[in-house]
């Protein structure tokens, strides 16, 4: 019996032990949460405490195209506040380099429409503001430097001179990274007037085209004629020299190669000096009128030949009319050679 009511008083002591550790426990974490709402309150009444500002400048440069509260006011308000008031957008940026009033009433209302602004904030507006958009110019220097380099790109060691460089459309741009792009549309070796489009990104987007033209003068070696040479003269190396000409200055299809101008006859009266240009020259004629030469038809795997007169003049490559002995008519074909002439069906 005495064992019993140890064991019980034994069993309620323990209770009690733990029941005063829970209690404990509970206690101190509502004193910890206490004092955490506590900070969290004294800092919100903390930020409560700051007056809110907002001074609006006569003028302000800025450099986005959208124009925001924080680019054109001087801000004072709490952390969270401040981050809001910083993005109200007020308006559209204009042009770079290009300067805008916006009233200084629509600024207000644009504010005084954020329910969120404390009504006892301390607006300063002045009855107009003058928003300029940063810029960046590209100057005409830039631009022919391009121009030059670019030309100096496709022609390498070839000497040259720029005249007459002239410039079209804005020069003008917003601020950022700047970067060209040349566009060619020939994308050859020229001479005399040269266009090219020179392509504006600003941080990697395109921002508008220039166009950029010059007189281009270039010296090449070109053939000409050492004297008077007559009308179909075959030309020989004592008849050509190399002469230096301003290519911007002379017809398309000048001759530069001694070897591709001799051999061939000219098909005009060539004077001293004179340049000599590929419709100029022929090659010799290999057929004369009269000759007898060989006609010679193709129809897949059958050739059929037969003979024919030359009724005119050719060399190789060129038509000519040929009358066909056996029938009689007149046909016309390609010369391939002195003695053959392919037949056209």
């Amino acid at each position: 019996m005495l064992a019993k009511t140890y064991n019980k008083k034994k069993s309620d002591l323990v209770k009690i032990f733990f029941n005063k550790i829970f209690i404990f426990l509970i206690i101190s974490f509502l004193i910890d949460a206490n004092e955490k709402s506590f900070a969290t309150i004294s800092k919100y009444e903390e930020n409560a405490n700051v007056e809110t500002i907002i001074q609006v400048k006569v003028k302000s440069v800025v450099e986005d195209n959208k124009i925001f509260l924080k680019d054109i006011s001087d801000i004072k308000a709490d952390g969270y506040l401040r981050e809001k008031i910083d993005g109200i957008m007020v308006g559209v940026s204009p042009v770079p380099g290009i300067e805008k009033i916006i009233s200084g009433k629509r600024i207000a209302s644009i504010i005084r429409s954020k329910k969120w602004i404390p009504q006892d904030s301390k607006i300063i507006i002045p009855e107009n503001v003058w928003i300029k958009r940063a810029s960046q110019y590209v100057s005409e220097e830039i631009l022919k430097k391009i121009f030059i380099n670019y030309i100096s790109k496709m022609h390498k060691d070839d000497k040259f001179v720029v005249s007459r460089f002239k410039i079209r459309g804005k020069t003008v741009f917003p601020v950022g990274n700047m970067e060209f792009n040349v566009i060619d549309s020939r994308k050859k070796k020229s001479a005399g007037l040269v266009n090219l489009t020179v392509v504006i990104s600003i941080n990697g987007n395109e921002s508008g085209r220039i166009f950029i033209s010059g007189w281009l003068e270039r010296e090449i070696k070109a053939v000409c004629a050492k004297h008077f040479i007559p009308k179909n003269a075959i030309l020989t190396e004592d008849d050509l020299i190399l002469s230096k000409v301003n290519i911007s200055k002379v017809v398309p299809n000048i001759i530069t190669s001694l070897e591709y101008a001799k051999g061939k006859f000219v098909k005009r009266r060539v004077k001293p000096g004179d340049f000599l240009r590929k419709n100029m020259l022929k090659m010799p004629n290999v057929i004369n009128k009269g000759d007898k030469i060989k006609l010679v038809a193709k129809a897949g795997l059958i050739t059929v030949t037969a003979l024919g007169i030359a009724k005119g003049f050719g060399s190789v490559g060129e038509q000519i009319q040929v009358k066909n002995v056996d029938s009689k008519k007149i046909i016309v074909g390609r010369i391939k050679d002195q003695m053959t002439v392919e037949v056209f069906y």
